[in-house]
Parts: C-alpha cells; structure tokens; sequence
C-alpha cells in the first residue's frame, strides 16, 4: 500500500508538472496579432494604430491610438524573436517599433528627417527569416530594364540595416509572399490572361531557387508552409507544394473553389501564425479570417472594422 501510494503521489507531481509546463508556455507564447494602421486623411487631423488579436475562429480589435508621426510606409520586419514593425516617411525619416503583450506600442530605434532619404522601395516583405526583400519603383529611372532590389533586416536591437541594394534582370511583381526560408515571387505575362511565372528568391543570395511557368493566370496567393495557394477572379484554384529541392508540385486544382465560391472576394491578404486576414478596399468593414490547410483556404470567422485601415 505505501508503494502504491509512493506511486500515485509520482504519477500526480507528473501530471501536475506537465500542466504547469503547458500554463507556462501560454503564457510566455505571443498571440498570433496584426497591426493596422489609418493615416491623416480628410478630416482625420491625427495619424492612429491599433492592434488585432487572431485565431481561426476569433478575431478582437483592440483601441486605437494615436501616433506621433503621419508615415507613409508601413510593413511587417518580423523576425523569430521580435515581431518588429518598420515605418517611412517621405522626409526620410522613420522607426522600429513592436507591439508588446499589453498591446503597448514601444518605438526602438527613431531615425529623424534625412536618415533613410534614400529609400526608393515601394514594395517591402519580410520571410520566416525575417529578411526583407525590397523592391524598387519599375519605372523610377532609366535602368536598362532591370529592376532595384535591396536586402535589409531589422537586427535584435531595432537597428535597420539595408545589407545591398542592387539592380537584377527581373520583372515587377504582382504578388510576393514570405516563405519560411525565402519569397515567392509572382509575374503575370503583359498580355491580360495569358499566364505568369512564380520565382523562389533568396534575397540574402539574390539567387532564383526555382520557378514554375503556368499558362493561366494567378490573381494572388498565400502560403502556409511549404503549401502554396493561387486563384483568381473567377475563383478558380490551385494547391503546389514547395518541395526541399524547390519544385512547385501541384497537388490539388479546382475549377470552382467551393472555399472561394460560398464566401465575399478579396483582393488582399495579411498573415500571422497561420491566419489570413482576407479584404478588399471596397469591403472594407466585411474582412474574413482565413486557414490555409491542405484541406484548402477555408473561411473561418467574419471581423468588422469601423476605420479605414491599411
């Protein structure tokens, strides 16, 4: 009986611990979060930011507030340990900031007028590595045809480094997406609804991984993963995996999504963690949250927003 009891006491501290361990690592996890962003615009005299909680099923805004500057720039520079925002405005000047679990806005690293004045990116997404791929104007200059292309990071202290810039034989993207270990980068074929090309870049390397022609054409993508998702308009679509060699392997084609079809179109997707926060400029306030799973991109849960935000 007291062996028993020895082993029931043990089975209990086992279980007990294991709990703590799980209460620990929810409390410590970081919520999956976006940030949105509403300038000076019309009659709104002061630029604001807020902050959205996620999940599948759920979605919560949090108050806005207002910030110090009107940026003109705003983009996600996560990297795995921070989730580090950076901002730009035309005079030159700009942060790093993030948003910590009280859902306080702490800004890093301020850089007055002048700083970052030679910024000539328009386009700016970060992968899983937190590197950023930039992209310059397509017709910012006389350039032979190519293309400005930068590689920056925001380092551990909030310092914003832009490691190269340079000028590649590449097209104008319609659509780029971070991937765990690089980006997807998508080119539509100038004539309308001809085809596209999706190239894998390593920004670190400036080097094309892998690319994959089709010869319908994509309206936009996500990715969760290695799985990647593309559709268009007529909510036709099509699920590739990204193979370690970097073949894009298609593995399900749908002529009328069923995920598209049952729900409101978008034109423009957002993800933390896992979740696609799906909208268009004209639904403004009827956004949707969805999973993308080999399953498919299903929606999960509606959101409502009262401002305009980007």
């Amino acid at each position: 009986m007291n062996k028993f009891s020895k082993i029931l006491k043990a089975a209990i501290a086992v279980f007990a611990a294991i709990n703590i361990i799980r209460l620990v690592r929810r409390w410590v996890s970081v919520p999956n979060r976006l940030f949105f962003y509403s300038p000076i615009f019309r009659d709104k005299m002061l630029a604001t930011g807020a902050v959205a909680t996620l999940a599948p099923n759920f979605f919560s805004l949090e108050p806005s507030f207002t910030l110090f500057e009107d940026f003109s720039f705003v983009t996600s520079a996560a990297t795995k340990k921070k989730k580090w925002l950076l901002f730009h405005k035309s005079d030159g000047s700009g942060c790093t900031a993030f948003v910590d679990r009280n859902y306080i806005f702490n800004v890093i690293k301020y850089y007055p007028p002048n700083a970052l004045s030679d910024w000539p990116w328009e386009y700016v997404k970060v992968d899983g590595r937190g590197y950023l791929l930039l992209i310059g104007l397509p017709f910012h200059e006389d350039t032979g045809g190519k293309l400005h292309v930068g590689f920056a990071q925001v380092l551990d202290d909030g310092t914003y480094v832009e490691w190269w810039r340079t000028l590649l034989p590449m097209s104008y993207p319609d659509w780029i997406v971070g991937l765990p270990g690089a980006h997807a980068w998508y080119v539509k074929d100038k004539a309308p609804g001809v085809g596209g090309t999706l190239y894998i870049f390593d920004v670190k390397h400036a080097q094309i991984l892998g690319s994959r022609r089709w010869e319908e054409q994509w309206d936009g993508m996500a990715c969760e993963g290695n799985i990647l998702f593309f559709y268009t308009s007529r909510n036709n679509s099509e699920m590739c995996i990204l193979k370690d060699n970097y073949e894009i392997v298609t593995v399900r084609k749908r002529g009328l999504d069923p995920d598209l079809l049952l729900s409101l179109p978008f034109d423009y997707i957002a993800s933390t963690g896992g979740i696609h926060f799906c909208w268009t400029f004209t639904l403004a306030y009827q956004p949707r949250i969805r999973v993308l799973s080999p399953a498919g991109f299903s929606e999960k849960a509606k959101a409502h927003l009262d401002d305009i935000w980007y």
